[in-house]
């Protein structure tokens, strides 16, 4: 059930981030950020726990507030200029998750490891902000182009499949479940797979809206 799983939640979550494409003017702003923002939610609130990072609910923070600003700034700010903050957003969140490992103590262990889940989980969440640049251009197009449709379906389905290929070669950890394993452990598996689907569709922002530009 791991692969279905992982499947199943990228099909579901890009159906929801398309909606917004598709509902009346009015309301498209206030419903992709909304889409937007529960996405970044659950990512933030999930990645530490799937990965370790320590501590989790500082780190949670951090990716929330990274992920936040960045939607924040690319929806306040003009189409031409959305991502102006983009940068600064993913520089902020390195610098505070650098500083909550540091806080840590010098007995605590793994402070690389833990960095460099902080680093990925944070250019997952700031992605969203991408995505919703793309979907302002969609908008003021008044429909979507069948080249950006196909760039941001590709993107997700690579990504996905990037991540089946990652989380299958992992014996024991992430999405793994043997017969052996406790509830807990089966549990984690399944949130991972979870995890998993939900974080494509963010980090495939970036390459979509790249993508959209050039076959628009």
């Amino acid at each position: 059930m791991r692969i279905p799983s992982l499947l199943l939640t990228i099909v579901a979550a890009a159906a929801v981030l398309l909606v917004p494409t598709v509902v009346p003017a009015g309301a498209a702003t206030p419903a992709a950020a909304l889409v937007l923002g529960l996405l970044v939610g659950a990512v933030a609130g999930v990645w530490p726990r799937v990965t370790g990072l320590r501590p989790a609910l500082a780190s949670s923070a951090v990716l929330a507030l990274s992920g936040g600003a960045a939607l924040a700034t690319s929806l306040a700010l003009p189409i031409d200029a959305a991502l102006a903050w983009w940068p600064a957003c993913l520089a902020v969140g390195l610098l505070l998750m650098f500083v909550v490992q540091l806080l840590r103590g010098h007995e605590a262990q793994g402070k690389v490891g833990a960095l460099s889940a902080g680093a990925a989980g944070l250019l997952v969440v700031v992605s969203a902000a991408v995505w919703w640049v793309w979907l302002r251009q969609a908008g003021e197009l008044g429909s979507l182009p069948s080249g950006a449709l196909w760039a941001a379906g590709g993107s997700i389905v690579a990504l996905g499949l990037l991540a089946v290929a990652l989380l299958r070669s992992v014996i024991s950890g992430w999405g793994a479940e043997q017969a052996d394993e406790t509830g807990d452990t089966l549990r984690l598996g399944r949130l991972a797979w979870v995890l998993a689907g939900l974080a494509c569709v963010l980090a495939a922002g970036l390459p979509a809206a790249l993508l959209a530009q050039l076959v628009a």
